[in-house]
Order: structure tokens, then C-alpha cells, then sequence
């Protein structure tokens, strides 16, 4: 038998305000090898340098055949999900089998005063505006 896991979230949107409480359960069937189940709410960049992870809080149960069970977590004030022309910061939900992680799920959603994701945008002005470019001659 194979691990296999996968998280239910009863919530149907994916957007969430700070503070606010995500639920829902973790369901597996795990292999005689599996000693945990583990869950993981976390943030994440992904874009351009080194990414950062940070974990919020994270709850385990004895992994035993097939089982489910419900959680309900309240989420961190911040940091806000935002997407940039360089980088963004997305929030998840992990599931996984231990030790060895043999399944895994995830669930992404956004964290933000408004539900939405934030947008960056380039903004220019009086110091940028003028700079000159480098590398290419012209």
C-alpha cells in the first residue's frame, strides 16, 4: 500500500482576511511505514533570488491505515499575499506523510486586508526617472 493524503477546506473561496479562521480536514491512508501525518500552514516567494519559506503553525496526528481528521487553524495577521514584477508571497496549506513525505498536498490561498491579492506595480519618480542604463552602449 502507498501513502496517499489530501486536505478539504470548508470554505469555498480561497481569499481569506487576517485573523480570520481556515478549516477543514486532512484525509490519508497511509503505509505501515508512516508514523505521522503532518500540517503545515506556511508562506512562500517565489520570483527572482533566494526564496524564502516561513512556517506559521503546524499540527501532526499518529498516521494509522485511513483516517481523517478536522482542523481549524487562525490565520497570522500578516504578511499579505502580493504578486511584483520581481517576486510574490503566497500562503499554503501542506499536508504530509512522515518521515519520509512520501504523499503530499497543498492547498494555496490568499492573505490580504481585502480577500484580493496585492499587485505591485513600478512606480516612478523625480530620483528614478532619470537614471541612466547600464551595460548597453547605445
Amino acid at each position: 500500500m502507498t501513502d496517499s493524503i489530501s486536505i478539504q477546506l470548508d470554505q469555498e473561496s480561497s481569499e481569506f482576511l487576517p485573523g480570520a479562521t481556515i478549516s477543514g480536514k486532512v484525509i490519508w491512508t497511509a503505509a505501515a511505514a508512516t508514523k505521522k501525518v503532518e500540517l503545515r500552514l506556511f508562506w512562500f516567494t517565489e520570483g527572482r533570488g533566494t526564496q524564502d519559506i516561513e512556517l506559521a503553525e503546524e499540527r501532526s496526528w499518529d498516521a494509522q491505515g485511513q483516517a481523517e481528521q478536522a482542523f481549524e487553524l487562525t490565520l497570522p495577521l500578516e504578511p499579505y499575499s502580493f504578486s511584483g514584477t520581481l517576486i510574490s508571497l503566497q500562503w499554503a496549506l501542506e499536508a504530509v506523510t512522515l518521515p519520509k513525505e512520501n504523499a503530499t498536498a497543498k492547498e494555496i490561498f490568499t492573505l490580504s486586508p481585502n480577500g484580493k491579492e496585492l499587485i505591485l506595480s513600478t512606480v516612478e519618480n523625480s530620483l528614478t526617472a532619470n537614471k541612466k542604463t547600464w551595460g548597453k552602449k547605445r
